[in-house]
C-alpha cells in the first residue's frame, strides 16, 4: 500500500499535521490529510507515531488493513472467422478518480485481436479504460480471418483487481439462406 498525500505522489511515508486543539488530521486529502492507496489485495500495517509524546503514545497507534481484491468479468460467445462482435468487461464497484484501465489479451496471437470499437483494426494486447464513476466499458473482439475451429483464453487484468480468464470460441462463418 502506498500514502496518498497533498502533492498526489504517492509515497511510503508522509507528515501529516494535527493543529492545535484538534484530535485528528483533516479527513481529505485536499484539506492537508492523507488517503491509502492498495497496490494488490493483501494486508499490511499503519503505524502513526508522534515525535516527543514517548513511548506510551505508539502503544495504540497501529491499524492493521486488510484490502480483498475486487473481481474483474469479462463476457465471452462465439465469433465468426473474419467477423467482430462488441464485449464488455467490468468491474465489481465504480472506477475511481481516473478510471480504471483493463488489459485484454489472449494467450495465444493469431486467432483473436482486439479493438477499441468496430472501426478500427485489432491488436493483440488492448487496454481499454473504465469511465470514472462506471463499472464497465465495451471493446470488440475480431476473429482472425481463415479459422475453421479454435478457441483461445481471454484474460482481462488490472493491478489490484483479480484478473478475468474466459474462453472465446472462432469459427468458421456460416450463412443460412431459408425461403
Amino acid at each position: 500500500a502506498r500514502l496518498i498525500p497533498l502533492s498526489g505522489t504517492p509515497v511510503d511515508s508522509t507528515v501529516v499535521q494535527i493543529l492545535p486543539g484538534l484530535t485528528n488530521s483533516p479527513t481529505t486529502v485536499a484539506a492537508g490529510g492523507v488517503a491509502l492507496r492498495y497496490l494488490a489485495g493483501g494486508t499490511t500495517v499503519v503505524r502513526a507515531t508522534i515525535p516527543g509524546a514517548g513511548i506510551r503514545a505508539l502503544a495504540g497507534a497501529t491499524a492493521t488493513v486488510t484490502v480483498s481484491t475486487t473481481a474483474i468479468t469479462l463476457s465471452t460467445d462465439y465469433i465468426g472467422s473474419g467477423l467482430q462482435r462488441s464485449r464488455s468487461v467490468s468491474i465489481g464497484a465504480p472506477a475511481p478518480a481516473g478510471g480504471t484501465p483493463i488489459t485484454i489479451s489472449a494467450d495465444r496471437l493469431g486467432v483473436a485481436r482486439f479493438a477499441p470499437n468496430a472501426t478500427t483494426v485489432g491488436v493483440d494486447t488492448l487496454v481499454v479504460t473504465i469511465a470514472q464513476g462506471a463499472t464497465s466499458t465495451s471493446f470488440f473482439v475480431q476473429g482472425m480471418e481463415g479459422i475453421i475451429a479454435d478457441t483461445v483464453a481471454l484474460t482481462a487484468s488490472s493491478p489490484g483487481f483479480a484478473s478475468a480468464v474466459a474462453e472465446q470460441r472462432v469459427w468458421q462463418g456460416v450463412v443460412e439462406l431459408s425461403g
